[in-house]
């Protein structure tokens, strides 16, 4: 099968999936009545995040490593430094306190310690996946205990939904994602042989920029029904499931080898610095009142980030 149309149809699947997952996940809890700050950072965030650990580990089978990394570290400065630049272009975002005490400090701790991992052992092992796993659990409980003693519990309206539906929604979508990432795989490296183009490079462009339609879809569509905080909460929990459950989940079932040095010398440094941006978007008093210039300033930086690292 031409390797252009593996890619276009893995890659729908993933979308496609990816979406159907996040809405009949966010349903699901809806049923629950779990706060909507706690779907985006929790639900949402792992659904929107299964695009890139199917892809992971169907790359892992394949001894594609540079994909992984690729894949997650491209799709982090994404989130970032487009989808989140795009919601504040286009709309006034006030970070909560939960997001400011809790989520971002956890998501740059886990930024860092990726990447000392990463310089120091040049490889992601199973011993280190254990440890993302405390952490990613730990963060759970610290979250969920927080959010439902704190000012950010928002209380779901009672909501009506054929529950049995959406489980199977949930496993159809699923199958779609398995298949996507099969076809997606097979179709970025025959497309890498044909061009001499590395696995890397296609991984943190065009691999990363179709995984992260997920979180940009649910952004809009959380933005639209006036659901601000499931949109920031989504971007900032995805980041975090990136790290620590694809990662976690890849590395326990076989070491992620380092292959390419650029993703040390580029890639790392870049998500470092993406992830620097985002606090001081959360932090600055200024850049809160203007949603806009930050918006901007994310912007520029994923454009600059693309050229050098694809030159």
């Amino acid at each position: 099968m031409n390797s252009y149309f593996l890619f276009v149809i893995g890659l729908s699947f993933l979308i496609i999936g990816g979406d159907f997952l996040v809405k009949s996940s966010t349903k699901i809890s809806k049923k629950f009545k779990v706060p909507t700050f706690i779907i985006g950072l929790t639900i949402v965030s792992l659904a929107t995040s299964a695009p890139e650990l199917f892809i992971s580990l169907e790359a892992i089978n394949n001894q594609k490593y540079d994909i992984i990394f690729g894949n997650v570290i491209g799709s982090n400065i994404a989130n970032i430094c487009l989808v989140l630049a795009i919601t504040l272009i286009f709309v006034n975002v006030s970070f909560s306190n939960l997001t400011k005490k809790i989520d971002v400090p956890f998501l740059i701790f886990s930024t860092l310690l990726f990447s000392y991992f990463l310089f120091i052992f040049k490889s992601i092992t199973s011993w280190m996946g254990l440890i993302f796993f405390f952490l990613i659990s730990f963060y759970l409980f610290i979250l969920i205990k927080k959010s439902y003693t704190g000012k950010d519990n928002i209380e779901q309206s009672e909501f009506k939904s054929n529950i049995a539906q959406q489980f199977l929604i949930l496993l159809v979508s699923a199958i779609m994602l398995k298949a996507g990432a099969d076809w997606l795989i097979s179709g970025v490296s025959a497309i890498a042989i044909d061009f001499g183009i590395s696995d890397r490079i296609i991984a943190f462009t065009l691999v990363a920029l179709g995984t992260s339609l997920p979180e940009l879809s649910t952004s809009f569509v959380a933005i639209y029904k006036k659901e601000k905080s499931l949109a920031v909460g989504n971007l900032i929990g995805s980041n975090i499931f990136n790290i620590l459950i694809v990662l976690g989940i890849t590395s326990i079932y076989d070491t992620i080898e380092l292959i390419d040095i650029k993703v040390l010398t580029y890639d790392v440094v870049f998500l470092i610095l993406s992830t620097f941006l985002l606090s001081l978007v959360v932090y600055n008093s200024y850049l809160n009142k203007n949603n806009k210039l930050s918006g901007v300033m994310l912007l520029c930086f994923y454009i600059f980030f693309l050229i050098i690292a694809i030159t």
